[in-house]
C-alpha cells in the first residue's frame, strides 16, 4: 500500500516509535515476491490490503504449518475481508493475522484476532479497550442484539473535527461529538458482543422501499462454484427508485446460469435485475471496492 493512505502512515510511524526498522519496497508486488521479501528479511510485522492477503492465500494454498511463523503481526487494513480469507490467513500464513474495524472519524472500534477468527470469521470482532458500540434504528432509538442498524461508537480516539475544503474545521452534530461518532456503516451486535458489518449506509440499495445490503447478496452469489469475484450495486430506476446489478468475474459461467441460480436462491424483491460478466472488478489501492465506477457503466433504467 502507498504511504498516501492514512492507515499505512499510522502503521509505519507506530513501528518506528517502538524502535522498529521499516523496509519499503516498490509497489505492485506479485504474491510470491512479497512472500519472498517477508521471508528474506525475517519481518516481524506488516500491514497489507485485504485483496493482497487474499492473493497470498491463493498462492500458498493449504499447509500443515504457517508459511510466515516469524510474522507476529499480519495486519489487514483498508477495507473488509471475506470470512474464508481471514481463516486461511490465520491458519496458513501467520497466527498473528488480525483485522480491525475503524474509521477516520473514530479510530479503531473493534478487532478480530486469534481463535475468534475461527469462531466468528464473518464478524469485525469485539470492541477494543475503551470503545463501546450501539446500533441505532432509523428513528434513532437503540436496537436490541441481532437487529441491524446504524453503528454508533464511543472511542478514546475520536476526531475533534472534520477538515473541510479551505482548511476549515467543522463539527457535524449529526454524526460526531467529543467522544462518539457514526462512521456510516450498517451492522449488528450478536449475543457475544461481536460486531458484524452488513454494509455502508451510502451503499445500501433501496428498491421499491425494500433496503438491500450489497455485501449480503455478494456473499450469497459467491457461493456459486463458478463465481471468482462479485460486486453488487444499485442504479437509478424510474419505477423502483433503484434497481440491482450484479457484476460477476467468471471464466466459465454464463449469464443464464447465474440468473437461474439467483431465481432459486434470492427473493424476487432482492434479486439483481442486471447481470454483467466482467474481466475484473475495480479496487482502490487499499483494497476497497469502487462500486460507483461499476454503476457508471450502466445506463439509467426506465423500468416497466
Amino acid at each position: 500500500m502507498a504511504l498516501s493512505y492514512s492507515a499505512m502512515r499510522h502503521q509505519v510511524f507506530g513501528y518506528l516509535l517502538y524502535g522498529g526498522i521499516v523496509r519499503f519496497f516498490p509497489p505492485l508486488f506479485t504474491p510470491s515476491e512479497l512472500i519472498e521479501a517477508l521471508l528474506s528479511f525475517q519481518a516481524s510485522g506488516t500491514a497489507l490490503a485485504p485483496s493482497v492477503i487474499a492473493r497470498m492465500v491463493k498462492e500458498v494454498g493449504e499447509r500443515a504449518t504457517h508459511l510466515l511463523p516469524q510474522l507476529s503481526v499480519l495486519y489487514s487494513v483498508g477495507g473488509p475481508a471475506r470470512g474464508e480469507d481471514k481463516i486461511a490467513a490465520y491458519r496458513y500464513l501467520s497466527s498473528g493475522y488480525r483485522i480491525s474495524y475503524s474509521s477516520s472519524l473514530t479510530g479503531i472500534i473493534s478487532s478480530l484476532w486469534g481463535e475468534d477468527i475461527l469462531a466468528k470469521p464473518e464478524s469485525a470482532g469485539r470492541p477494543v479497550a475503551g470503545a463501546q458500540v450501539e446500533i441505532l434504528g432509523a428513528d434513532g432509538r437503540v436496537l436490541p442484539q441481532g437487529e441491524r442498524g446504524l453503528i454508533k461508537a464511543w472511542t478514546p480516539t475520536m476526531a475533534s473535527a472534520v477538515l473541510m475544503p479551505g482548511n476549515r474545521l467543522f463539527v457535524d452534530p449529526q454524526i460526531m461529538s467529543s467522544d462518539w461518532g457514526i462512521p456510516g456503516d450498517i451492522g449488528f451486535l450478536d449475543a457475544d458482543g461481536f460486531i458484524t458489518i452488513v454494509d455502508r449506509e451510502a451503499d445500501m440499495i433501496v428498491r421499491g422501499g425494500v433496503s438491500v445490503a450489497p455485501q449480503e447478496l455478494e456473499k450469497l452469489i459467491r457461493t456459486h462454484a463458478k463465481v471468482q469475484d462479485v460486486a453488487v450495486a444499485g442504479f437509478p430506476d424510474e419505477t423502483m427508485g433503484q434497481e440491482i446489478a450484479a457484476f460477476i468475474v467468471s471464466d466459465r459461467g454464463t449469464v443464464e446460469e447465474f440468473q437461474a441460480f439467483m431465481r432459486t436462491n434470492i427473493a424476487p424483491d432482492r434479486r439483481p435485475r442486471e447481470i454483467r460478466l466482467v474481466a475484473s472488478l475495480p479496487y482502490s489501492g487499499n483494497g476497497k471496492l469502487l462500486r460507483r465506477q461499476l454503476v457508471e457503466t450502466l445506463a439509467p433504467h426506465k423500468g416497466s
